[in-house]
């Protein structure tokens, strides 16, 4: 079961649904869910689609690329905790992913040298 259709199936159950079957048809068959042998459920992601590439394309690439930087930044010599939050807008190609990025690192050692 993925994370959708596992929110789904918490859904159902939160909604008082019993007797939910996950997959009644075997794997990858219509319907995910069944309940009570009745009502079939089919559990899909919306998604907003630029140029036939779904935004979790961009998003976890990006978001890569920012954890494997923050990683190599982080610094055990301070005693404060800082967050970093992040938006976006398409389009934006894996070029500027790397240029927003690398400013996005610059940005937070500036910060870093200023406080410390």
């Amino acid at each position: 079961m993925n994370e959708d259709e596992r929110i789904a199936h918490n859904y159902l159950i939160s909604k008082g649904f019993d007797n939910i079957t996950y997959e009644p048809n075997g794997e990858s068959r219509f319907p995910d869910f069944s309940i009570n042998g009745e009502i079939a459920v089919e559990v899909r992601r919306l998604n907003l689609s630029y140029q036939k590439k779904g935004l979790e394309d961009l998003l976890f690439s990006l978001r890569d690329k920012i954890d494997k930087m923050l990683s190599e930044i982080k610094s055990e010599d301070h005693d404060k905790s800082y967050f970093v939050s992040y938006h976006f807008k398409r389009p934006l190609s894996p070029n500027d992913t790397s240029i927003v990025v690398k400013g996005m690192k610059d940005l937070l050692i500036n910060f870093y040298l200023e406080v410390s």
